[in-house]
């Protein structure tokens, strides 16, 4: 009888066998939990992050406002009753702007944590790989390469295509738009007056608010070349 002894691991990395195959597998197990782990850490801390900043702006109590505010504006109650009605639009709007920007913030700086770190050690892995004193483990320092690898190129992917920065900042930027709207129409609430200090009739303020509620806000989805008018989805006063 000759003596066979079992043949190791290739140089090349390649697994002889399904029992080489099982560290590889648990390499690469620890490695998407860790990943799975640190992707809702980064978004938890984003969310507080987000949230903090959100909760800046909170709308007036409407019921206060009708009570003391517009009680000093000449018009009729149901000119009052519909700049109410705008208002609770505006409020919406800032709500929904809110959430929408929130949660493409929260995915971005989820997907840009991940992505940084896994290129790091994959690079790093790599250049461990590169050097001639690795003899041993060769097969899960390419199995932990190639799956950093193709989890920075995951997160990599969902950055370009679901365009999360463009998409915080254009809501970001709409939601502005409607709290300075808001402002204008506290101030014309408490002066009577626009912008640029002359008496304005209720009634023009009411069209003027319409046409900047029809005008400016949209919800910026980037992953659809079109943008979602939220007017639509709230349903128009």
């Amino acid at each position: 009888m000759s003596n066979q002894t079992p043949s190791p691991t290739p140089a090349s990395g390649v697994p002889s066998s399904w029992h080489d195959l099982w560290p590889c597998i648990f390499v690469a197990s620890v490695i998407l939990m860790a990943t799975f782990t640190g992707a809702k850490y980064a978004e938890s801390i984003a969310s507080r992050h987000a949230e903090s900043w959100l909760n800046g702006f909170q709308p007036a109590n409407l019921g206060t406002l009708a009570d003391t505010t517009l009680s000093a504006i000449a018009g009729t109650a149901a000119a009052k009753h519909r700049l109410l009605d705008q208002m609770r639009t505006i409020d919406l709007g800032i709500v929904l702007h809110g959430r929408v920007m929130t949660t493409f913030y929260v995915e971005h700086f989820m997907a840009i944590t991940i992505a940084t770190g896994a290129g790091v050690l994959a690079a790093a892995i790599l250049f461990v790989l590169s050097g001639t004193w690795i003899t041993n483990r060769v097969l899960l320092l390419r199995v932990s390469f190639v799956c950093f690898a193709t989890i920075a190129a995951f997160f990599g992917t969902l950055l370009a295509s679901y365009q999360y920065s463009k998409n915080a900042a254009d809501n970001c930027e709409y939601r502005q738009s409607l709290v300075a709207l808001r402002y204008r129409v506290h101030t014309y609430c408490a002066t009577g007056q626009d912008v640029d200090g002359k008496p304005f009739p209720l009634t023009a303020m009411l069209h003027s608010v319409d046409h900047e509620l029809e005008k400016a806000p949209r919800i910026a989805i980037g992953f659809d070349e079109g943008k979602i008018r939220y007017t639509d989805l709230l349903g128009k006063h």
